[in-house]
């Protein structure tokens, strides 16, 4: 009888998890260790972390993001060279090239309006202005907090005080 003799190499693989270090600082960012591989953890800003070429907003993974060009924007807005992401999830026919955060939880890119990662419905983007605090408006229409304030004429409102505003035709209050 042959005896054989089977001989089993074991490789060990060391995964560390690496927050990326301040460059500016003129640190190494890694030393050479053998069996070692070093994926470097990037906090982003508003619960967005990049861990190599993923993205993971509050730690789940947002899907088909393109880790090489995604920026944290504010407000839980976050782009990449081609989609949009609300709170880690894609903002449907999004412009990224176009894409603005403005105040109040409203966005806009070149076509649409959006208020808090939905579209605003039938909203001018080329008209759309933030009056103050939670009121907008655009060329025909008024909005309170996303939704629009029916019977309010967008040409003559105004903005009071005490939560107030008026039209020429109506006073309406928040």
């Amino acid at each position: 009888m042959i005896k054989t003799v089977l001989k089993i190499l074991t490789l060990t693989l060391s995964i560390t998890v690496v927050a990326a270090p301040d460059v500016s600082l003129g640190n190494p960012i890694v030393k050479d260790q053998p069996n070692h591989l070093f994926v470097f953890q990037q906090e982003l800003g508003g619960g967005y972390i990049k861990i190599g070429n993923q993205i993971l907003y509050r730690g789940r993974e947002v899907k088909d993001a393109s880790a090489s060009s995604f920026k944290y924007l504010k407000d839980g807005y976050a782009k990449d060279a081609w989609k949009v992401y609300f709170r880690g999830n894609m903002i449907k026919e999004a412009s990224a090239s176009s894409f603005q955060v403005l105040t109040g939880g409203y966005t806009k890119d070149a076509w649409k309006v959006y208020f808090r990662g939905g579209p605003l419905q039938d909203a001018s983007a080329s008209s759309f202005q933030i009056l103050d605090g939670h009121y907008t408006r655009d060329a025909w229409k008024v909005y309170y907090r996303g939704r629009v304030i029916p019977e309010a004429s967008a040409g003559t409102f105004k903005l009071l005080e005490d939560g107030y505003s008026r039209d020429a035709w109506k006073v309406f209050h928040n």
